[in-house]
């Protein structure tokens, strides 16, 4: 019997062809612009072992902010080190197998900490909430005070930045509002619509606790800060110099990438993107692209080593045990 081609086939194909063309213009992309490959030989031992160490600084500061989010969403505590490995063993291993890494940190937290993963669902979601939303006012505040005719093309940065925050904001409360009057007879919609609901009472009851906001403001600023010196490093190895309120697009437009999800780390669209973005800010197509390369390899070699050194592979031996669990 053939197997039926649904909904869920469809999709993984519609991502394997935005992936592949997206892969096909930037290596045709290179093929006519070989010379500017040659800015790849400028990035230095010094450079590189810099970009490694400002993005283990931004892990274990990032860790540190989901962890007190995660706290206060499920009133257990955790221990940060424990944290540290379950957060960075679960992306290592979403690289390995898809959702495996999911299943791997509910688990791990259900048994170990008696977090459930409602609350780690939640958790998550309203930290990436958050964390967007105060990225781009972040970003729109630089901006303002610094360099307010900053352009992306023909359109203000920061009028472009409001419009995207604005809707970031909005949406999932317009969402919940219009999905509360609605009633669904399908199971997965009536799950979406019951978990955008509690997502949005997570965030509100957590913006209502002013010691733990201010807490997470302060990590945010300092995950912000990383990142942009990280591209700052990043662009200067390349011989580029771009302004503060350049390096915070750069910041948000990677914030944004991990928000939302077309294909899997939405390889090769983040890439263009950054492409897109340095060509208007007179950098050049082919420093953007390399940069998301190069910040792309070196993140996931470091989430690969600490993953290994965690024991990542002797859970991908034994993985049908979380998954077992899970169900």
């Amino acid at each position: 019997m053939s197997r039926r081609f649904g909904l869920k086939q469809i999709k993984t194909l519609l991502k394997i062809v935005i992936v592949a063309a997206c892969i096909v213009y930037i290596a045709s992309f290179f093929y006519t612009s070989r010379s500017s490959l040659s800015i790849v030989i400028k990035l230095n031992f010094t450079t590189l072992s810099a970009l490694v160490l400002l993005w283990f600084c931004y892990m274990l500061t990032h860790s540190w902010r989901l962890q007190l989010i995660l706290q206060k969403c499920s009133g257990r505590k955790i221990a940060f080190w424990q944290w540290f490995k379950i957060l960075v063993l679960g992306n290592f291993l979403n690289m390995v197998f898809s959702q495996l890494g999911n299943i791997y940190r509910g688990v791990r937290l259900k048994k170990e900490c008696d977090i459930s993963y409602t609350s780690y669902i939640a958790s998550f979601a309203s930290f990436a909430w958050m964390d967007t939303c105060m990225n781009l006012v972040l970003a729109i505040v630089i901006i303002l005070l610094i360099e307010p005719d900053l352009k992306i093309g023909s359109f203000p940065a920061s009028f472009l930045l409001v419009i995207i925050c604005a809707v970031i904001v909005i949406l999932p409360v317009a969402a919940s509002s219009l999905l509360r009057f609605i009633r669904f007879k399908n199971h997965y919609l009536d799950w979406t619509k019951s978990k955008l609901s509690q997502v949005l009472a997570t965030t509100l009851d957590n913006i209502k606790d002013v010691s733990f906001l201010l807490k997470i403001i302060l990590l945010g600023i300092a995950v912000f800060m990383i990142t942009v010196f990280s591209y700052h490093v990043l662009f200067a190895g390349f011989d580029m110099r771009l302004s503060l309120p350049a390096l915070t697009v750069f910041c948000t437009l990677l914030n944004l990438s991990t928000f939302f999800v077309i294909t899997p780390g939405n390889i090769g669209i983040q890439e263009i993107a950054f492409g897109f973005i340095s060509q208007q800010f007179g950098v050049g197509m082919a420093q953007g692209i390399l940069v998301s390369i190069v910040s792309r390899i070196i993140s996931t070699a470091l989430i690969i080593l600490l993953g290994v050194l965690f024991g990542g592979m002797n859970v991908i031996k034994y993985r049908n045990k979380y998954v077992e669990f899970a169900k």
